[in-house]
């Protein structure tokens, strides 16, 4: 039997408040961070340096409470300016600058604007915090966030276990302090789940019930709170609507964290190995596709969202090719028609992603071919192993009809594509 371990270290401070390291800081007690707003004005890139420097970052939000707080902030400096935050277009989409997925908004009338190079965003300081996308070479204030730290008011001999015993693999379950009674105030918890090598953590949603502004499961892809965040999970969901979660590697973390008012009786969740048929190569990228997935075995036909209308920018849409035992799938384009160099559907054999039972694609090798622009009506293009998987991605801006596929399961031959540069084809609108 493979052997996994499961490290837990909980930490439990009564701190009245939160207190920030930078005095030139302000603590918030709307979702206990510490932030700055800037009175000089600076470009996207120079304003995320100046916070690193003082040991922040521009601000991340994933909740109402935080962009109140934000918004706050930097009200208190001007009312109605903009300030620069932590959200930029990166791969075709919004993503937060510590890799976490932008799982709320909160943008202001006519936004996003569909303008090529209006990559970075802005708050307008509203009242109630409006985004704007912008080009990243505009001079702005910004607001930086830095985490609050907590003076006990009762001592602890240090780090000390949340449960009775650590646990053990290769599955367990791990509960929120005092489940299914009330959780404590002003709770910091950290779970390290650590599997062995050969498999990925898969983590499963069995209860959660905490207080939705305020008390957070955080869940990160890796060893540390420090890999990028797969989900929030607060109220009674988590902010992808997702139950079942997996790792990229054989490590995930956990942290939770509570205010200091109301407490609910928090969460329960297991964990389990989820094995691969060969070894896990180096992940390069995690894809959570947000358009529905087509999964098809033998033949059909798959479309672009919203075909033969146009698409929609910020898309991840994967389309999963199952061909006949021996075969390969044989694509074919009834009709193509994508923005040149930045809406692109990749073509990945079956070695180079692996899909997990959620959606989730974890992408660990480079595409063998990609198309974008336009493509010749009636081109047939092989797959390379019996399962073919296609990633379309899109950017912040331009849309066009997209396509309408066609496949059917074919032996290998030389007669078809399997393999061609990006399409030097431009699209007509």
């Amino acid at each position: 039997m493979l052997l996994a371990s499961l490290i837990v270290f909980c930490f439990l401070f009564t701190a009245a408040a939160g207190q920030c390291s930078n005095s030139q800081f302000t603590y918030s007690s709307v979702d206990n961070r510490c932030y700055y707003a800037s009175k000089s004005s600076a470009q996207w890139a120079v304003a995320r340096s100046a916070c690193h420097n003082m040991g922040a970052e521009l601000a991340i939000i994933h909740d109402g409470n935080t962009n109140v707080a934000v918004d706050q902030v930097g009200a208190a400096v001007n009312t109605g300016l903009i300030f620069w935050i932590g959200l930029q277009v990166t791969g075709g989409s919004f993503q937060w600058t510590d890799g976490s997925i932008m799982d709320y908004a909160s943008w202001n009338t006519g936004f996003p604007q569909l303008v090529k190079g209006y990559d970075c965003v802005g708050e307008r300081m509203l009242s109630r915090g409006v985004w704007e996308n912008l080009a990243c070479a505009n001079s702005y204030p910004y607001i930086c966030q830095a985490n609050a730290t907590y003076v006990p008011t009762t001592t602890t001999a240090g780090p000390f276990v949340c449960h009775n015993n650590p646990y053990y693999g290769p599955t367990g379950t791990i509960t929120s302090p005092n489940y299914p009674s009330n959780y404590p105030n002003n709770a910091q918890c950290l779970y390290n789940i650590i599997l062995s090598p050969s498999a990925v953590v898969h983590l499963h949603i069995n209860d959660i019930y905490t207080e939705a502004c305020c008390d957070f499961l955080n869940i990160y892809n890796g060893p540390s709170n420090s890999y990028p965040l797969l989900a929030r999970c607060a109220g009674q969901s988590c902010s992808s609507g997702l139950v079942d979660f997996y790792s990229s590697s054989n490590a995930m973390t956990l942290q939770f964290v509570s205010d200091p008012s109301v407490n609910y009786r928090g969460f329960n969740v297991s964990f389990s190995p989820f094995y691969q048929t060969t070894t896990l190569p180096s992940i390069t990228s995690t894809i959570q596709p947000n358009c529905a997935t087509y999964n098809g075995t033998s033949s059909g036909e798959f479309f672009s969202l919203n075909y033969p209308s146009n698409y929609n920018n910020n898309l991840n849409c994967a389309y999963i090719l199952n061909a006949l035992s021996g075969r390969v799938p044989s694509i074919y384009f009834r009709r193509f028609q994508t923005e040149y160099g930045f809406d692109t559907l990749s073509f990945y054999d079956d070695s180079a992603v692996t899909v997990y039972p959620n959606g989730q694609i974890s992408v660990h090798g480079s595409p063998y071919l990609r198309l974008s622009g336009s493509a010749p009506e009636g081109q047939t293009y092989l797959g390379q192993t019996q399962r073919t998987v296609l990633i379309f991605t899109t950017d912040a801006s331009g849309v066009f009809p997209g396509f309408d596929g066609q496949w059917t399961s074919a032996f290998m031959s030389s007669s078809a594509a399997t393999g061609m540069p990006v399409s030097t084809t431009r699209a007509s609108g």
